[in-house]
């Protein structure tokens, strides 16, 4: 059977514990998947924050510890009226900062993966997060992204 890590952060992080009252979403792609899935969100008139997005490509490396490095979008929406200490008591303190630690934890605690947390390990916190130089989002956001190593043990999967 071939190992595909998508259907596995799938698993993992696609049935993360709500916060604040609502289902945090996963999802993986480039930028433009990105911005394609948010408008179809918005169409559908339904909820996608938080969100949780997987940057892709993954370039795995590797038998049969198979490692990549990964870039997670930890995003929620944010009002271009907030100052950034009511974003930081808001958005990081109540939603982002808590589901950052689940995603983390999450990873950490499946089997046949681990997270490097020392030499490429960063967590970003970005205020009225930008996702691409076009602008094609309406929404504002504030994120945590986390860029590391993830490895998978491909006799464990």
């Amino acid at each position: 059977m071939d190992f595909n890590e998508f259907l596995l952060l799938e698993e993992i992080l696609g049935d993360l514990p709500e916060i604040q009252g609502f289902k945090p979403q996963f999802m993986y792609g480039t930028k433009v998947d990105m911005m394609s899935w948010i408008r179809q969100k918005r169409k559908e008139k339904v909820a996608y924050y938080p969100l949780v997005w997987v940057q892709t490509p993954l370039s795995l490396s590797g038998k049969p510890f198979a490692s990549s490095d990964i870039r997670i979008i930890i995003a929620n929406l944010a009002s271009s009226d907030m100052s950034n200490i009511e974003r930081t008591n808001v958005n990081f303190v109540k939603t982002l900062d808590p589901l950052s630690t689940y995603v983390l934890n999450a990873l950490k605690s499946t089997t046949g993966i681990s997270i490097n947390e020392t030499d490429s390990f960063e967590i970003t916190r970005h205020f009225n997060y930008d996702t691409d130089d076009t602008h094609e989002s309406t929404d504002i956001w504030d994120a945590i992204v986390i860029t590391t190593t993830i490895e998978f043990n491909l006799n464990c999967l």
